[in-house]
């Protein structure tokens, strides 16, 4: 049930990530033509590309690998989806200043993040159950 789950969050994610990555690119490349000040411009379009080619790759190794085995694209996914969330921090609460429309998409992000790892792990932990018997 879990390994189901992770499959539809992973098909939900990819739909998602089109929007997501236009849209964020194109309020990176705003804020640098912005009279707002934004002291830390650079580091913060490096998070963002970091996280949109996070996501890039552990969507398409999972649905390359998925056919093959069941716990190594499971765990790539979980590694990559923990980089994402890591970038989603320093967006958070160290970013300044985030746009609403950025908080709004990277806050539906998260939660497609948050439920990838709760249902990674538990079906990590399902799979290792069934194989020791």
């Amino acid at each position: 049930m879990d390994v189901l789950v992770i499959d539809l969050l992973m098909y939900i994610n990819l739909y998602y990530y089109l929007l997501y990555f236009i849209c964020s690119t194109i309020m990176t490349l705003a804020k640098y033509g912005s009279i707002i000040d934004t002291p830390n411009i650079k580091t913060d379009a490096i998070v963002q590309g970091a996280i949109l080619i996070s996501e890039l790759i552990k969507l398409t190794s999972f649905h390359k690998l998925r056919e093959h085995r069941k716990e190594l694209p499971i765990i790539i996914a979980l590694l990559f989806t923990l980089l994402s969330v890591t970038g989603l921090y320093y967006i958070f609460f160290i970013q300044e200043p985030v746009l609403k429309l950025e908080m709004i998409l990277d806050s539906i992000l998260g939660i497609m993040l948050v439920g990838e790892v709760f249902y990674s792990i538990s079906s990590l932990i399902t799979l290792n159950k069934r194989s020791a018997f």
